[in-house]
């Protein structure tokens, strides 16, 4: 097996002096966090990593961008933050992260779904996991570089602002409520998405641990290692997840949302026809009699809407429960299968990759003692790649694992370089 020594140990520590090591290590940082998740949480099917390779490059455009707001004397402090889209939309956002309309429209990447953009171009996001979750079924925790920040009533902000902050709820309730912020940079090297999760989950507390962990990776990596002051944003009182209640008590249906049956992250998830949202578990009691004819007729119009979507989430989850369940082999198959390749693949090795790629760094290192700094810039990004090669095409994790292949492979490497050289 591959064997951890302090020559290693070294070679990582040297990463840290480039931007794609620091991308690297970070993003190694977000998987291993995750699987440790894994180990306390039956989560294998509600929460995931955005991505893996593609993770590093955009956390690669996020440090540039940091630099250039360092360069330019613009605040560069990162932080964690909400969105919400379709699963429809993951697959683009896996390969080229999150994208303004404008970035979609220059790559010709059609929208699967269109909400507005009140407060002109960008990437929308929140400051808790709750007030905009009827936007889609999948959650994103996403890193955000704010830069320089300006309040806005509307799409008219000025154009040196990085990122603008509006908020619709203030038109209507005599003044800003934080809770409905809506944040928005401008472009996607400002922001990248690292955990996906189930919208249904975003009562959870586990979503707020996740919050808490990862700004505390983004303060190692992009902070300088000075810690974040955190302030976990809740629903105004009398407020719901979007749903306005100004009649008595909150409905403890509402307080304590049922368990939905976990059908998998990347499965396909029902979208009610009627509005394009996911039906919402809170917010689904509505008030009758007097209570109710009192209220705004839009507000009636909104919480009847969600009323006939929880009944419809119901009858869906309930179908669900009738289904025969699959025994826990094959459940956990289907686990694996959605993974890289499939087959014996899943997250229980990402230690063993990290070793695997730290190994891959310690070789090429010896290979080329004298390299240039350019070279040596590249190399973490080089050694993920050969790994990920490896792993895709192993039969088991011993053959993965193997002394011998990993130096077929890094000869077959340097042929390959050589050809390409000549």
């Amino acid at each position: 097996g591959v064997k951890w020594d302090a020559n290693i140990t070294a070679q990582l520590d040297s990463m840290k002096s480039s931007i794609a090591g620091q991308a690297w290590l970070f993003t190694e940082q977000v998987l291993r966090l995750h699987a440790q998740f894994l180990l306390k949480h039956k989560i294998h099917d509600e929460i995931a990593p955005v991505a893996l390779d593609d993770m590093v490059y955009t956390c690669e455009k996020l440090l540039q961008c940091q630099e250039t707001f360092r360069k330019l004397d613009l605040p560069t402090n990162v932080t964690i933050a909400y969105h919400y889209t379709c699963q429809q939309s993951m697959d683009t956002i896996q390969q080229h992260g999150l994208l303004s309309k404008k970035e979609r429209s220059d790559m010709m990447i059609r929208e699967n779904r269109h909400h507005g953009a009140a407060f002109g171009n960008g990437i929308y996001t929140a400051n808790n996991p709750l007030a905009f979750k009827h936007f889609g079924e999948v959650g994103l925790l996403v890193a955000t570089l704010r830069g320089k920040i300006q309040k806005v009533s509307g799409r008219n902000g000025d154009d040196d602002a990085n990122t603008v902050i509006g908020n619709k709820r203030g038109r209507f309730h005599g003044g800003s409520i934080s809770y409905y912020d809506e944040i928005v940079v401008r472009q996607s090297s400002q922001c990248v998405a690292l955990i996906q999760y189930k919208s249904h989950l975003a009562h959870d507390d586990l979503i707020w641990t996740y919050h808490v962990e990862l700004q505390k990776l983004v303060d190692i990596f992009f902070n300088g290692e000075v810690p974040t002051e955190l302030e976990r944003v809740h629903p105004p009182e009398g407020m719901v997840s979007g749903g306005y209640h100004s009649f008595g008590a909150i409905p403890r249906s509402i307080l304590n949302p049922p368990i939905l049956l976990k059908t998998g992250l990347f499965a396909n998830s029902s979208v009610n026809n009627a509005n394009g949202m996911t039906p919402s578990i809170c917010g689904a009691t509505v008030a009758s009699g007097t209570a109710l004819m009192q209220q705004q007729p839009q507000q009636v119009q909104y919480q009847t809407q969600q009323q006939v979507q929880y009944q419809h989430q119901q009858q869906r989850t309930q179908a669900q429960l009738a289904q025969p369940q699959l025994p826990q082999q094959a459940q956990q198959r289907h686990i694996a299968n959605r993974g890289l390749d499939g087959g014996w693949q899943s997250d229980r090795y990402v230690e063993g990759r990290r070793r695997m790629i730290a190994q891959v760094v310690h070789l090429l290192r010896q290979r080329k003692r004298n390299a240039p700094q350019e070279w040596l810039n590249k190399l973490p990004q080089m050694a993920k790649r050969l790994e990920e090669s490896l792993y895709r095409s192993a039969p088991s994790f011993d053959a993965y694992n193997d002394v011998n292949t990993l130096k077929q492979r890094l000869q077959q490497l340097a042929m390959n370089i050589g050809k390409n050289k000549k």
